[in-house]
């Protein structure tokens, strides 16, 4: 008979002596999804520092976020990156939850479509 090598690690619910390094999660972005990913993995503890979002003339989340007001878009330009032309962030509700961790009411409450 063979046997395969085993490695064991010892089983510690101590701290790790130094924390893992901090990283930044930069995504393209249209609808918003990478973003929803990268917070939900934050949560359960991938060490993210910040969060970089790139847009393209499209930016209907970066108006968001820079002038707290939620606004559909009457058009959306085409441009090279297709899968960010769109005129609403359809998973800003899950990013507004997760971000303040209320209720998914409180987040549905707090975003308006004009």
């Amino acid at each position: 008979t063979t046997t395969t090598p085993t490695t064991t690690l010892p089983a510690s619910s101590a701290p790790p002596s130094t924390p893992p390094p901090q990283i930044a999660f930069s995504v393209p972005t249209g609808a918003a999804g990478h973003i929803v990913a990268g917070l939900l993995a934050r949560e359960l503890g991938l060490p993210v520092s910040k969060f970089i979002v790139a847009v393209n003339e499209n930016n209907m989340l970066q108006n968001v976020i820079e002038q707290g007001i939620l606004q559909r878009s009457s058009k959306v330009a085409a441009t090279a990156s297709s899968a960010m032309d769109i005129c609403m962030p359809y998973n800003l509700e899950r990013i507004l939850y997760l971000l303040s961790r209320k209720a998914a009411a409180a987040a549905s409450s707090t975003t308006t479509t004009t």
